[in-house]
């Protein structure tokens, strides 16, 4: 009865939120005037509790990040696909900057549901003439594919990237990004090729 209310109370809360969206009640956005305590800044200096004995993330051995948004990033901080992922962006002439977005932390987006979704990465891309881009960025083991929680993620990923094209306002930087996208990347085979047609 419990997981049979539960489903009800879900799709309940996925319709009205989606009808929210439709009539413009809610909106995608990070700046929300005149609710200033709505905004979000990134802040100068992020910190991260890391071990004494932590590292950071290198390419190969000694060749420090070049793309990514903050300084440092430390192997505590991501999985071994989480790793590749940022290597692989943090080498693409198509990526501008990257973040690693530190769960429970960092930038969240909030669907129907009560928790607060943190994706794997923010990505800042290389405009195409002057529109400038956005990627949002989470990454999923291949056994987690068809999860509950990776079906409500696809799902609030392409409400949220349909909202950002109808009513989307997003100042993270000089220049609203004339596109918003938002991806799931499974740890596939073939993921590279998957992140870099969501590059290009």
């Amino acid at each position: 009865m419990l997981v049979d209310l539960r489903e009800q109370v879900n799709e309940a809360a996925e319709a009205a939120f989606r009808q929210k969206v439709k009539n413009g009640d809610i909106v995608f956005k990070l700046l929300a005037s005149p609710f200033d305590e709505l905004n979000f800044e990134f802040r100068e200096i992020a910190h991260v509790r890391v071990s004494l004995d932590d590292t950071p993330l290198f390419h190969n051995v000694q060749d420090e990040l070049e793309r990514s948004l903050y300084s440092r990033v430390f192997k505590s901080q991501v999985n071994d696909y989480e790793k590749n992922v940022a290597l692989y962006l943090d080498s693409n002439d198509a990526v501008h900057w990257w973040w690693r977005i530190v769960s429970r932390q960092g930038w969240s987006l909030q669907g129907w549901k009560r928790n607060k979704v943190y994706p794997d990465f923010l990505i800042k891309l290389e405009a195409h003439g002057d529109d400038a881009r956005m990627l949002v960025l989470e990454t999923k083991g291949k056994h987690l594919g068809g999860s509950e929680d990776t079906a409500f993620k696809k799902k609030l990923f392409e409400v949220l990237e349909a909202a950002y094209v109808e009513a989307g306002d997003v100042e993270l930087f000089a220049d609203r990004p004339g596109a918003m996208q938002f991806r799931i990347m499974l740890q596939e085979d073939n993921w590279k090729s998957e992140l870099q047609s969501c590059l290009n």
